[in-house]
């Protein structure tokens, strides 16, 4: 309603005063997903590696060791329930619009992963190149038109093609 539209057209005004600002400049991210990440990492500078945001919306693995055995099982979906919703959301909207991060996308679907595995595939590169522009304090440098061509003929090309085949579940044992 209006006041809603008054929070948002806020928010898109201080975006751009920001560090928000150089990830609103990845194709797919736009203002409110930017204010999001940028709000639930408070400062880039909390983190020595791009793995630790990751962990910060709960998409980190549950380890399972025992001597030399080491098992990653499923995430474990302790961090921040809405951090990790908007960080699939860049995952799911940059793979769409930001070649690079469609090819990972695009190469887990073609390795069998479904969809939301693959957003999540695409979600984790996102986050790395978020990190890594907020810490050079950088806007990012768009593909050539070459290679974003190359990028739509392949997006295109997976998604018109014919009948998918599922992969067959596991039974476990």
């Amino acid at each position: 309603s209006d006041r809603l539209a008054a929070q948002v057209s806020q928010i898109e005004t201080h975006v751009p005063h920001t560090d928000a600002r150089f990830l609103d400049s990845v194709p797919g991210i736009g203002f409110l997903l930017a204010a999001r990440y940028q709000a639930a990492i408070i400062s880039v500078d909390r983190f020595c590696k791009s793995s630790q945001i990751w962990a910060l919306a709960g998409f980190d693995l549950v380890t399972d060791e025992s001597g030399d055995t080491k098992r990653l099982g499923k995430i474990t979906k302790r961090g921040q329930p809405t951090f990790r919703d908007a960080l699939y959301q860049i995952g799911y909207h940059t793979s769409c619009n930001c070649p690079p991060i469609g090819h990972t996308y695009l190469d887990a679907r073609q390795r069998g992963l479904d969809h939301v595995a693959a957003v999540i595939h695409a979600a984790h590169k996102a986050n790395r190149l978020c990190f890594t522009l907020l810490r050079e304090s950088r806007p990012y440098q768009p593909v050539s038109p070459e290679e974003r061509d190359r990028f739509q003929r392949r997006w295109h090309a997976f998604h018109n093609r014919g009948p998918r085949r599922r992969r067959p579940k596991r039974i476990a044992a």
